[in-house]
This record gives structure tokens, sequence and C-alpha cells, in this order.
């Protein structure tokens, strides 16, 4: 792409340094399709006539888009008419690239997906990983896929090759990178989100002896991040209560066996007002056994 620019010089003394104003053409659509039809000259339509321009020897992948010119306003050569026009298609262009670059990207959109706790899992467990991307797996499983419509209205054979520049550029892996930060932190918010909802009591009505002990262990680890946070904004501090609670009922329901096994942890048996109105099942001794050196105490509750 070129633009040709017209050189008038200044008288020394005027203007005070006497430098040489730029009198730039316009843009136009038409003044953009000569410029690119430079290109098909060459080198040889300098020796005619001055001209800038520039050549180069990289192979474009896309196609020139000849429809999003067309749709571009010619302002004529009116200042005001001109201003006005600039709007009009800088809005034409901003949506034509959004649109461009929200179906490029949308192949990417399962590597950023956060997930919520399916029906009957735990959601006091760690959320799984997000997806795990290879460039090559990826790669591999577009062109088995396809392109779609979108991409094949504007390239031909060679749009998979617009992709591979893309992963092998220097602003793909920060990119990526801080999609998945922000997707992970969606994923951590829609968790806590979902411990925040569940009522424990029902939850651990359903679940075995092994499942309740790791749900006790979940919750302290839980809790435990909370009041090392130290958070003092609202959501904080109800979070915090609610994860108490729901301890609190857990220890309620295990064996006292089980308990007994951790000195450090025999004190929290005693009865409170939370607790009083879950029911007390006898359950058979395991061999499950918290850690030995416990990670908060009672007087955190």
């Amino acid at each position: 792409m070129s633009s040709r620019t017209s050189i008038s010089r200044t008288p020394i003394g005027q203007e005070g340094f006497g430098l040489p104003q730029l009198a730039l053409t316009k843009f136009t659509p038409s003044n953009l399709l000569n410029a690119v039809k430079l290109r098909r000259d060459g080198p040889l339509c300098l020796m005619t006539e001055r001209r800038e321009a520039i050549w180069s020897t990289y192979a474009a992948i896309t196609k020139l888009d000849t429809s999003i010119l067309n749709r571009l306003i010619d302002a004529g050569m009116s200042p005001r008419v001109e201003e006005s026009m600039s709007v009009v298609n800088n809005e034409i262009l901003r949506r034509h690239f959004l649109e461009l670059t929200t179906n490029f990207l949308a192949p990417f959109g399962q590597f950023f997906r956060a997930t919520t706790p399916s029906k009957g899992a735990s959601p006091f467990l760690d959320p799984p990983p997000l997806p795990y991307f290879d460039g090559e797996e990826f790669l591999a499983s577009l062109s088995a896929r396809g392109s779609g419509k979108f991409l094949l209205k504007r390239m031909k054979s060679n749009w998979l090759d617009l992709y591979r520049l893309f992963l092998k550029g220097h602003n793909f892996l920060p990119w990526f990178k801080r999609k998945r930060a922000i997707a992970e932190q969606e994923q951590l918010r829609l968790w806590r989100q979902a411990r925040m909802k569940t009522d424990i009591r029902q939850f651990i009505s359903k679940l075995s002896e092994v499942k309740i002990v790791d749900s006790f262990n979940a919750i302290e680890r839980h809790l435990l991040g909370e009041l090392q946070a130290g958070s003092a904004n609202e959501d904080s501090k109800a979070d915090s209560q609610k994860l108490k609670g729901d301890l609190l009922a857990v220890f309620n329901v295990l064996p006292k066996e089980l308990l007994l096994m951790n000195p450090q942890r025999a004190a929290l048996l005693q009865e409170t007002p939370e607790c009083k109105d879950l029911p007390k099942e006898p359950f058979v001794q395991t061999a499950v056994q918290f850690s030995s050196s416990p990670r908060w105490h009672p007087e955190d509750l």
C-alpha cells in the first residue's frame, strides 16, 4: 500500500525554519485501490515518473476484500463533509475488523471456557484445569474440521497458514496467557459461587463416609485460604462465615472415632448452635485419617 505525496517548499525565512511542508493526499477508496495497483506495475514504473510505493517479497495470505472498500464513503473536498464522513468510515472499518477478529479467534474459545460444577459433583473440590493447548494438535484439528464459511469466503486454500503464522508470532503467547488467566479467575469465581449456594445438610446426606471426609478436608482448605487472604470486603466475610458453618456441619456427622485419632481436633466435637439440628448417624470406622498437624484452631471458628 502506498500514499502519494506532493511536496511544496517554503522559502527560507518563512514559517521560521524553511522546512518543507507536506500536503498528503486525502484517503479515499479509489486512492487505496490505485496504490494497490502499483504493486502490479513493479519497480519499472519508477522509470517513467516519481512515485512513492513499497514493494515486498512477502506473499500475502489473505486476499484483498474489496467489498469493504466499496462501502467506504468518499468525502470529497469539503472539510465539513470530510469530518462527518470520516466518522461513518471509521465505524464501518471498526465493525468490519471486529467481525474478522471475532471469527478468526473463535476456534481458541474452547481453551478459555470456564466450567461450573456438574450436577452431583462436589463444589468444594478444586475445579478441573482448562483444556491443554498444543499448537500442532490445534492446527491438525482445524485442518480436519475446516475453516468455516467465514474464512473460506475470504481465503482459498491457505487459511491454515494464517493460523500457523499467528501461533509463531510474538504477540500470541502473551495474548494466550492473559486470556487463560482471565478464564481461570472466572472459573474460580463460578466454583466459589457454587460453594456459597450449596446446602451442606442436603449435600452430605447423600455422601459416603470417605467422601464426607474428603469434603471436610476441601472445606477446611477453602476456609484457610479465606482466612489467609484476610480480605475486608463484605463478600469475603460472608464466604468465610458460610464455610465455617459448613465445616462445623461436617464435623457433627463424622464418626467420633475418626476425630479422636487427632486429639487437637477432638475439641470440635462439642455442640454448636449451627449443628444441633443435624442428623447424627453412626459410621463404620475407616482407615481414612486427617492430617496430624492441624492447619487451624477451634478459636478461629
